[in-house]
């Protein structure tokens, strides 16, 4: 739906503000669903999805540029939306890890001694708020995840040029 190219720049912010918060958040459930014994091997998985989700990506571009034209960089956004809606969908009825559900109803416990006993509440961040994040304890927690997965996405970034390599290598 862009129209120019700041429309453009604002919208890919966008969606690389959701694939960013997505991308820990799904690791996570996966991890915790997980079975100590597939755990390592379930979130291995994971990430190995994720060039190779590249790697499809470039053959659909090409495939849509072979039949779009120059309009094709539109049709490879919207075919994005596909994954999206599978992810969706497949999301739809997920409850809440037993890891969250158990850190809430400890919250929950807390809460109530406090109520009855006048004992002072300490969460351990889990109800703050975002700008918690930025101030102690968790800062530099928040550092070390930013910076993981920065350089993880940077790693991938390889497959950014795969159009040009396959232009300039195989003449594709």
């Amino acid at each position: 739906v862009a129209q120019n190219i700041e429309q453009l720049i604002i919208f890919r912010f966008f969606i690389g503000m959701a694939i960013g918060m997505d991308s820990p958040t799904s690791t996570s459930i996966i991890a915790e669903f997980s079975g100590n014994k597939n755990r390592g091997r379930n979130t291995t998985l994971m990430q190995i999805f994720w060039p190779l989700g590249s790697v499809v990506a470039s053959c659909v571009a090409l495939l849509l540029y072979y039949y779009a034209g120059a309009h094709a960089w539109r049709w490879m956004f919207i075919s994005g939306v596909i994954p999206a809606a599978v992810v969706l969908f497949m999301r739809r009825d997920l409850p809440e890890t037993p890891y969250w559900l158990k850190n809430r109803e400890r919250g929950e416990q807390q809460q109530q001694e406090a109520v009855q006993g006048s004992v002072a509440i300490h969460t351990g961040g889990q109800s703050g708020a975002v700008k918690d994040l930025l101030h102690r304890p968790w800062l530099k927690s928040l550092f070390f995840v930013v910076t993981f997965w920065f350089l993880t996405n940077l790693s991938s970034g390889l497959f950014l040029f795969m159009p040009y390599i396959a232009k300039q290598s195989f003449g594709l």
